[in-house]
């Protein structure tokens, strides 16, 4: 019975937390004027914005990307 009011409680939890990231304060796609000043913007190129500082990227196995990395002697 315990389990059962788990399991029935975890689905709730995510079914309500769906619902509600749903709404229009989580944002959606940029279109118009709001679209125009993000491709006008200095740091989008390709497509997508790039980094004013080198961050680390995570790889398919999981782990961080360092051989690039600036202190690893990339130039």
């Amino acid at each position: 019975m315990l389990t059962l009011l788990a399991v029935a409680g975890l689905i709730s939890m995510v079914l309500g937390a769906g619902i509600y990231t749903q709404k229009p304060a989580f944002g959606s796609s940029p279109s118009g004027t709001r679209l125009e000043k993000i491709e006008n913007s200095p740091n989008y190129a390709n497509g997508e914005f790039q980094n004013l500082i080198y961050a680390l990227q995570r790889v398919d196995d999981g782990t961080s990307e360092t051989k690039n990395h600036p202190l690893n002697g990339w130039r």
